[in-house]
């Protein structure tokens, strides 16, 4: 569906150099990485890297462990950009475009800019601190408003594949769709400034999904390293029952059929070490409910025919009945905490040095409810059902809707950024 691009007649002086790259990191401990990043966080790629939900536009709505962006709004205008900018180096991601719900299209523009790209009110590349791409008319746009744009490449839409290779010391950026380059659409970018990866809307609704690390839907080019060096923990595509649903960025599972049992568990496991994530039970379309069970478990727990805590290897919290579930089929459940639903936050609270996991409802502890957790044994996040459908996503990182217990990290890490 071709739709018209309209370009803005007024014109704003903004410079395309925006700050230099100087860098800090924080550094959580984790099982993957203890490395202080230093002002290496520009140069190399350990950082854990989604797009920003604190510099966004209004109308941008960024969901899925902060990896998809979603506008409903039209005639509006306005980006998120990613947490961590580059400014040396290539570099390439992925954004896939996916339906925005009720409609098979979606628009959204593609691209990188500066600090000083706006984020609302305008679109990526409207000036000189921004380069970008716009799938659906196959334009490209640098500084449009004093005329600046024209064809580029193909034109895609929902389902498509767009890769980014961003050749900061080449001063070039390129982009393929479904792994087949369509050329360089910049040789003009500049060097020595830090470039963020931005995703946006220019007056058209849009979903899209951004992959800042591997595994990617295509090869990177040759020379070209992954934008984000660690990958975020997510739900593991490979170790879920089958009625188990995954979000596109796999942060939300949800399943909608009732009298079936199963679960899916994350990416990563923790043996040691006091880590903490949150749940947000979201509702099922159709319904105003959802019941989802959570907790942790051993690589043997059951993902397929029985809940989180049937057995030995799962400890589990049931919110829609305030339930406490370990080794449940031969009697091991009982009364905890209080119950919740539908846009209630559950803080997770693992301490395998300590044998306990809590669970939070809302930022209020709930107080512990297993004191015999096994040290030295992988235990992973799990989230599924028993019997009744759910939809609940998982946040893994920072930042968390409330705060992390005193001494617990976030989950994931190891989070750096650029300023």
């Amino acid at each position: 569906m071709k739709i018209p691009f309209r370009i803005a007649l007024a014109s704003l002086a903004l410079g395309v150099l925006g700050p230099s790259c100087g860098c800090a990191a924080t550094t959580e401990h984790s099982d993957e990485s203890n490395e202080a990043l230093g002002s290496a966080c520009c140069t190399t790629a350990p950082a854990l890297v989604t797009l920003d939900p604190s510099a966004r536009s209004p109308i941008v709505t960024v969901s899925d462990g902060d990896l998809t962006t979603t506008v409903t709004a039209q005639q509006k205008r306005g980006s998120t950009r990613a947490t961590l900018p580059r400014c040396s180096g290539k570099w390439y991601w992925e954004v896939t475009i996916n339906a925005v719900p009720g409609s098979p299209y979606s628009y959204p523009v593609i691209g990188v800019g500066t600090a000083d790209a706006p984020l609302d009110g305008d679109y990526i590349g409207a000036y000189a601190n921004g380069w970008a791409y716009f799938p659906a008319n196959a334009e490209r746009m640098h500084n449009a408003v004093a005329g600046g744009w024209g064809p580029y490449g193909q034109s895609a839409g929902v389902g498509d594949t767009i890769g980014v290779a961003l050749d900061i010391d080449a001063h070039t950026l390129t982009f393929y769709k479904n792994g087949v380059s369509m050329g360089a659409a910049y040789k003009d970018l500049p060097s020595g400034v830090a470039l963020y990866p931005m995703v946006g809307a220019a007056d058209m609704y849009l979903s899209a999904t951004t992959r800042f690390s591997a595994p990617f839907a295509y090869a990177p080019p040759a020379g070209f390293s992954a934008y984000g060096g660690v990958a975020p923990t997510t739900w593991d595509e490979a170790h879920k029952g089958a009625m188990i649903s995954l979000s596109p960025a796999k942060a939300g599972a949800s399943d909608v059929q009732q009298q079936v049992r199963g679960a899916t568990r994350a990416t990563r496991s923790k043996s040691s070490g006091k880590w903490y994530w949150e749940i947000t039970i979201e509702s099922v379309p159709g319904s105003p409910y959802s019941y989802p069970v959570m907790g942790v478990g051993t690589a043997a727990a059951p993902l397929q025919g029985d809940y989180i805590g049937a057995y030995a290897n799962g400890w589990a919290y049931f919110p829609a009945n305030a339930e406490w579930m370990h080794d449940a089929v031969a009697g091991g459940w009982g009364p905890y905490g209080q119950s919740a639903g539908v846009g209630d936050v559950i803080g997770v609270a693992l301490d395998i040095d300590d044998h306990t996991l809590a669970f939070y409802k809302n930022g209020v502890s709930m107080g512990v409810a297993y004191r015999d957790i096994p040290s030295g044994t992988p235990l992973h996040p799990m989230l599924g059902c028993a019997d009744m459908y759910f939809t609940a996503s998982a946040r893994f990182a920072a930042p968390f809707k409330y705060p992390a217990p005193v001494g617990f990290a976030a989950f994931d890490g190891t989070v750096a950024s650029c300023h």
